[in-house]
């Protein structure tokens, strides 16, 4: 070791940049500080000492002793410094020598007649004075009269560092200095290594028994304070809590260390340092830094063999350690664990301040890694080993996140059909619990370990995997491991064999290759062979079943339907929760048809059901189709689009595409085209990245829609051609295609022929679609048309609505309007306008819809002389302004005149003189209505129902508005606001406003 002899001072460990940053100073030595300053302030005044700094290598001694410089050159003292070296123990007097040919250098006055008498003594440091060398008694009285000649009028400091590297003889001289500079101006400062042994160390402990001068421990630094330096060697205000506890464990507070282990995390890019703080970079993984492993190489070497196992297992088991654990694999009592443990704290394995408790922070991963790094492969997989089974053994069942933790243990220990199967376990639960990003991530590892000879284990993770790809709407991906699958099947067991090949079933169903899934379905039978009463056979009818809902005739729906129930009931005999739960929402769709307040029980059963046996991605399908069910019937969406926000959430996005197709469906009923439009964009840009041929029929399927209900010609024949391009236009979608496209938008343009056209293509149809849900007009818009025809009465509207079918809020406002339309036909005026007000109230969801029955209505009210025509023609007209149903109403309102209006009035109210528009105001008198209301609703201005209220009063000679009220309800003129006992219900009782 050599030394810089510099006259400010030695150069500091820290990078000048980042000093000029911080501008710290000395960090964590308030104390010794100002012992040193004390020692230089007495030695100003002529009473010398010696400062003795001791601590371990890195400490800081070194620094301690650049700071004494700085303050000498400061106060105009003269010093001088020399160091020790291990090389140089040979050579006798060497820091002594460096010290003093270093103050020579710096003093021009030396007066070399007072120190003729003591030149043979310094002819040993001093080349000019040669000669004999003298004793180490008179050497040192020589150098003491050297230094206080230098020091006279100004004072002296001689800097010594690494005296225990110095040699006996300068030993004994710095001894006889030390104990005769109490009437000298000097001051004398050595550096001294702590560990045990040495005659430095001996001496120090000897001049402070003395207390000939001051003995000086320089502790490691604290934790704050280690915090405090990282940040000063960074040049930043504050580092992250992980930085501060990485540097703390591996430097112990030693600053040369916190120096070397901070700048070489920064230089390895685990930290970023912004303008005033540094951050960790998570996503930096790789071997840790060099200067840290070699740090806690040195620390654990001071552990004791129980201890440092204790660790490392710790290490392996990773970033939280459980007492129990380690107590199974070590042999220790769990209490002995908690305070060994307890014990490396004090030792600074951990940062401070954390919380005690049954399982603890431990290390960071960048220190388990450092850690582990010191151990050989062989001897890592040996720990992992034991602490899988000492997990095992603790956690019988591998509860919570101790399955996937005894699988990475288990493939790091070198058994990788074990850890197959943990992998493969836990993604299944994964899997259940609709976390399907992390399913799919432990099935990958499951299936890309090494099997053996183990192809039941390699099925269970093939099964998961693929069962993970289909719910995450990965079907087409599913499909192309196809290969894989059936290479493995070939070594399976029936069973096995069926489970995965249901699996592709379902995947092939996703992907619209209908008939593969089919044949899928059959090859799972056929591997069964005799099992036709086990889990295998019944999971393969019920897959059969669901795929049927694709096209299916009504009477065979009512056979499926006893199929899933008497599937059901075997689920529930052999207590398989996991089929009971998938075939509850299958009966609940089967039934929706027919009788859907049995269907909404289904769907509520499977919904309870899930949530019992904690099946959280059954749950999430039950309700999906719960929801969706209640938004078809009452025009609702709000449940469904949290269900369906929770489903993206967890990634099934399989689930959320079939919601997403309802919530667009009943977007166009709603006439919410852009939001409809929006919808089916993002489903058709799914369908189409992820090749899910299926899904993109349904998009343009419901393309169609809403084309049909914009009224937009051009448009519908276009997404019909799409539609059949894509082969979609199949004899099961006829509901959509004429019921619910075609018809709706021949009306909004005036063609009611070709609506009952297209009705009746809806109702001839002899399959049906559930995949999504089901419309045709054939309970709702038809009633209406066949009304108006003449080809319905009363009884047949009774007959039709009594259909367990019509429960759709849909259809329901429709079959009001229709039962207006026949009672106004038979004469009863008052029943056929509440029976409209109805469908008013049904159509409430549905502005389309309701203006476009208010249009149908108003004309036959018209013709048979009831009702408020005028009105309800006039609201169509503005409602489809610029459409040819928008222009007709328009054309019948300006037909009708006053003379249509006095056709119905009462005789006292047409002997009045009253014309169409003011009896029209007269009726919403009645109820007491003000200006205002009567103007919203009449489409009228303020100021015009003003005038038709003065000539009111004129033409009848009353006083004012109660009266005419009076008058009215007098005459017979009917209230235009239905009694509030006829609000419509839904078949399950709640109301629909």
């Amino acid at each position: 070791m050599c030394c810089e002899f510099v006259q400010g001072g030695r150069n500091t460990v820290i990078d000048a940049d980042h000093a000029r940053k911080s501008g710290t100073g000395l960090i964590g030595r308030n104390g010794l500080e100002q012992e040193i300053r004390d020692a230089l302030r007495l030695t100003g005044t002529g009473k010398g000492t010696a400062l003795l700094l001791v601590g371990k290598n890195g400490v800081g001694k070194s620094r301690l002793a650049a700071t004494v410089a700085e303050m000498a050159v400061a106060a105009g003292m003269a010093w001088g410094q020399g160091r020790g070296s291990v090389i140089g123990r040979s050579v006798a007097l060497r820091p002594l020598t460096e010290a003093v040919l270093s103050l020579v250098r710096g003093s021009d006055d030396l007066d070399a007649d007072a120190l003729r008498i003591h030149q043979p003594a310094l002819a040993a440091l001093l080349p000019e004075y040669a000669g004999a060398s003298p004793s180490p008694v008179l050497l040192g009285e020589a150098v003491l009269r050297l230094l206080s000649r230098v020091a006279r009028g100004r004072g002296c400091v001689l800097i010594l560092e690494d005296l225990h590297e110095a040699d006996y003889e300068t030993l004994a001289v710095v001894e006889y200095l030390i104990d005769n500079l109490r009437r000298e101006p000097v001051l004398l400062v050595a550096t001294i290594g702590s560990e045990p042994g040495s005659m430095a160390l001996a001496l120090a402990d000897a001049v402070a028994t003395r207390r000939s001068g001051r003995f000086l421990s320089v502790p490691p630094l604290g934790y704050a304070d280690t915090r405090r330096l990282v940040c000063s060697h960074l040049g930043v205000e504050g580092v992250p809590t992980a930085v501060a506890d990485i540097v703390w464990l591996g430097s112990s507070g030693i600053p040369l260390l916190i120096r070397a282990i901070a700048l070489d995390l920064a230089k390895s890019g685990y930290l970023g340092t912004g303008e005033s703080d540094t951050r960790w970079m998570t996503s930096r993984t790789g071997e840790a830094p060099g200067e840290l492993v070699k740090a806690l190489e040195r620390w654990t070497a001071t552990l004791d063999p129980v201890t440092l196992d204790l660790l490392l297992l710790a290490a392996v088991l990773g970033r939280r350690y459980s007492p129990t654990v380690l107590a199974a694999a070590t042999g220790l009592e769990a209490g002995e664990v908690r305070n060994r443990l307890s014990g490396l704290l004090g030792r600074k394995a951990y940062a401070p301040g954390r919380p005690a408790g049954t399982r603890l922070p431990i290390l960071h991963p960048l220190l388990i890694t450092a850690l582990l790094a010191q151990l050989s492969p062989a001897r890592q997989a040996e720990l992992a080993r034991r602490v899988a089974d000492a997990v095992e053994a603790a956690h019988p069942g591998l509860p919570g996140l101790w399955c996937p933790a005894a699988a990475a243990l288990r493939s790091r220990a070198g058994e990788p059909v074990a850890a197959s199967r943990l992998f493969a376990e836990e993604a299944r639960r994964q899997l259940v619990e609709a976390r399907l990003s992390a399913a799919m991530d432990l099935a990958d590892r499951a299936v890309l370990l090494p099997a053996g000879d183990s192809p039941e284990g390699r099925a269970a993770a093939w099964d998961v995997r693929l069962g993970a790809l289909v719910e995450a709407g990965l079907a087409d991906r599913a499909m192309g491991l196809a290969g894989s699958v059936d290479e493995l099947v070939r070594r399976l067991p029936g069973s096995g064999q069926a489970g995965l090949h249901l699996r592709l079933a379902d995947a092939a169903w996703q992907t619209g290759r209908t008939r593969v899934a089919s044949a899928l379905v059959k090859r799972a039978k056929i591997a069964l062979g005799d099992e036709s009463g086990g889990i295998g056979y019944v999971r393969a009818e019920l897959s059969e079943v669901r795929f049927a809902l694709d096209a299916a005739t009504p009477g065979r729906l009512r056979k499926l339907s006893d199929t899933v129930a008497r599937l059901i009931a075997a689920a529930g005999a052999a207590d398989l929760p996991e089929t009971a739960c998938r075939g509850w929402p299958l009966l609940g769709r089967l039934l929706s048809l027919h009788d859907p307040a049995r269907a909404r029980e289904c769907l509520a059963h499977a919904v309870a059901m899930a949530v019992h046996h904690h099946r959280p991605l059954d749950e999430l399908r039950a309700l999906l189709h719960l929801r969706s069910w209640e938004a078809m019937t009452t025009g609702d969406v709000d449940e469904l689009r949290l269900v369906v926000e929770q489903a993206g959430v967890r990634g099934a996005e399989s689930l959320r595409h079939r919601g997403t197709l309802t919530l667009a469906l009943v977007a166009v009923l709603r006439g919410e085209f852009a939001t409809a439009e929006e919808l089916l964009d993002r489903l058709q840009a799914d369908s189409t990245r992820l090749r899910l041929h299926r899904l993109t029929q349904q998009v343009l399927l419901l393309r169609t829609v809403l084309a049909g209900h914009r009224g937009r010609t051009a448009e519908l024949a276009t997404a019909n051609f799409a539609l059949r391009a894509q082969g979609g236009f199949q004899p099961q979608h006829s509901g959509w295609l004429h019921g619910l496209s075609g018809a709706f938008c021949a009306l909004l343009a005036e063609d009611r022929e070709r609506a009952m056209r297209e009705l009746d293509l809806a109702a001839r149809a002899q399959v049906v679609s559930l995949s999504i849900p089901h419309h045709s007009g054939k309970h709702g818009l038809s009633l209406l048309l066949r009304a108006l025809r003449g080809d319905l009465d009363l009884a047949g509207w009774a007959a039709a609505t009594a259909d367990p079918a019509h429960h759709l809020r849909w259809d329901r406002q429709f079959a009001a309007f229709a039962r207006a339309v026949l009672l106004g036909r038979r004469g009863d005026r008052a029943e056929a306008e509440v029976a409209v007000a109805d469908a008013v109230a049904l159509g409430a969801p549905y502005p389309n819809a309701r203006f476009l029955g208010l249009r149908l209505v108003g004309e036959a009210a018209l013709a048979d002389g009831w009702g408020a025509p005028v009105r309800w023609l006039r609201a169509a007209e503005k409602h489809f302004d610029g459409l040819a149903v928008g222009q007709a109403a328009g054309a019948l309102v300006r037909r009708a005149g006053a003379r249509a209006g006095a056709a119905v009035f009462p005789p006292e109210v047409r002997a009045a003189g009253v014309t169409a528009r003011e009896y029209e105001v007269l009726r919403l008198l009645v109820d007491r209505l003000s200006n205002r209301e009567i103007a919203d609703l009449l489409h009228l201005s303020h100021r015009t129902v003003e005038r038709h209220v003065s000539s009111l009063i004129a033409k009848t000679g009353l006083p004012g508005r109660i009266e005419l009220g009076r008058f009215a309800i007098t005459a017979g003129v009917v209230r235009i606001t239905p009694a509030p006992a006829r609000v419509p219900t839904a078949p399950d009782g709640r109301s629909f406003r």
